[in-house]
């Protein structure tokens, strides 16, 4: 039986993985590195930690912080200047998880200071029971102990719980902490392993309302 809803955040709850798209080849050009689409893919769903391993493996030692205040400031900047924009589905859901009586978490490896903003940008700050961010000190995605710590926070089991995500590392970190992965299309296709271990591969947060539904009939 479900009993909570976790929310991975960019790239599921908003469409800011574009926006680190084009963030990291606006900084990579100004610092000088040849950050690729194909680059910026293979970080996608990954924690920061986790990023800048991948981004030194490809380019070798650089300035890791200063390329991280460089593109939150890209982002911040563009959503003044445009907004947040909301994944189709994401207020839908929360009603409907709402009057299910449904627990619900955003689980990420961004940092609180960035899920706070958004969270108050979207009018979502005082909507979700918990909030996982990277800054704890606990190995982010795709290793699963930032989930099985959220679902102790909601004091439900881990396999109580459905992990929305938008990328592969996600998926596992959620499959491998025993819980329920449901994988949202983005960037990013499903890899073969991803296709194995996801309950379900949906195109939008709109399919996630069904899905539950189907389970609470066939579970």
């Amino acid at each position: 039986m479900i009993k909570a809803v976790i929310f991975d955040m960019d790239g599921l709850m908003f469409d800011t993985e574009r926006l680190a798209l084009y963030s990291l080849s606006d900084v990579g050009n100004k610092i000088g590195l040849d950050i690729t689409e194909d680059i910026v893919h293979s970080t996608i769903g990954l924690s920061w930690d986790n990023v800048k391993l991948q981004l030194f493996s490809i380019f070798g030692e650089f300035d890791f912080d200063n390329m991280k205040i460089l593109y939150q400031e890209y982002i911040d900047q563009y959503i003044e200047e445009h907004g947040l924009p909301i994944k189709r589905g994401l207020e839908e859901l929360i009603f409907y998880i709402n009057k299910s009586n449904l627990k619900k978490a955003i689980c990420t490896g961004s940092y609180q200071d960035v899920v706070s903003y958004y969270l108050k940008k979207s009018s979502l700050d005082e909507v979700f029971d918990t909030i996982v961010t990277g800054d704890l000190d606990i190995p982010g995605k795709p290793a699963p102990d930032i989930y099985i710590h959220t679902a102790k926070l909601l004091g439900v089991k881990t396999k109580e719980c459905m992990v929305l995500e938008d990328s592969p590392a996600g998926i596992k970190a959620a499959y491998d902490a025993g819980a329920i992965p449901v994988m949202v299309r983005d960037l990013v296709e499903p890899t073969k392993e991803t296709e194995m271990i996801a309950l379900r591969i949906v195109d939008s947060l709109f399919d996630i309302i069904a899905l539950i539904e189907d389970l609470k009939i066939t579970g």
